[in-house]
């Protein structure tokens, strides 16, 4: 199940996200989505 969120995030940090994006070939979405499991994943493994 997936849940719909809002946040509100520097000019900056989106414009950055989206040339990411399109380099990858991927959505905004799906892009904020791989690196915020990227960044769960190695906080898990320091704990």
């Amino acid at each position: 199940m997936k849940k719909r969120i809002t946040i509100s995030l520097p000019e900056k940090i989106v414009e950055e996200i989206d040339r990411e994006a399109r380099e990858r070939g991927l959505t905004r979405t799906v892009l904020i989505q791989l690196i915020l499991e990227e960044y769960l994943e190695k906080r898990k493994k320091r704990e």
